[in-house]
């Protein structure tokens, strides 16, 4: 990317620039279990709600490159908002399936994900401060948002048309999280944390895609 002339465009950014297809077809996924008797009012906020995220990233990616760093703090924090009003949003209108416990702790991811934005953006006008935590927060946001939110989305597009599957979904999200959130960030300087947490991993995808012995939702729900 050095052929670029804006020293804020690194490999990192750059990836959070790929990974925007992922984030939109996760939020598309989600917005598509939204109940469809919902008033004219309601509607108007859905996609209101859908294209300030989607432009906000895009507005936000822009911001980064030109170095604007008050006007990069602002339409992060309306990121931010945006999240927690879309989370509200489905939570209360969503679809009561199962592909709604996913997709709802994929928003939970994004939530977290808002907030490391936020006060990584905050950090950086603290130098001793970054220099501690830094990169720390920086690979939270990172994992919060591609392992976490979009893998979220991406796991529902894969089974698409296996639902209702025959799993323990808060099993699942358990782990996910517990994989993605807690131990990933801090595998990247531990050995053996790093080997813990890709095993984890591993086995967070076979109880996913692996569910003969792993009991209903329905039988779950009713024990």
């Amino acid at each position: 990317l050095h052929w670029l002339p804006y020293k804020n465009l690194t490999l990192n950014v750059f990836f959070l620039g790929f990974s925007f297809p992922v984030s939109l077809i996760t939020m598309s996924v989600m917005f598509s279990f939204i109940r469809r008797d919902i008033s004219s009012l309601l509607r108007a906020f859905k996609q209101a709600f859908f294209w300030t995220v989607n432009l906000g990233v895009i507005i936000f990616f822009l911001f980064i490159i030109f170095e604007l760093p008050t006007a990069k703090f602002s339409i992060a924090v309306i990121l931010f908002v945006a999240v927690v009003l879309i989370f509200s949003f489905f939570l209360l209108l969503g679809i009561n399936v199962q592909q709604k416990h996913f997709l709802l702790s994929g928003m939970v991811f994004l939530v977290f994900t808002g907030i490391t934005g936020v006060y990584y953006i905050i950090l950086a006008d603290f130098p001793a401060l970054y220099e501690n935590w830094g990169k720390l927060l920086l690979s939270c946001h990172a994992y919060l948002s591609l392992y976490g939110w979009s893998l979220s989305g991406l796991l529902i597009l894969i089974r698409w048309n296996d639902f209702p599957l025959k799993l323990n979904s808060w099993r699942i999200i358990s782990i996910h999280w517990l994989v993605i959130g807690i131990m990933a960030p801090f595998a990247k300087n531990n050995l053996v944390l790093a080997v813990a947490t890709l095993i984890s991993f591993c086995l967070l995808l076979h109880f996913f895609f692996e569910e003969r012995e792993a009991a209903s939702l329905i039988e779950s729900a009713a024990e």
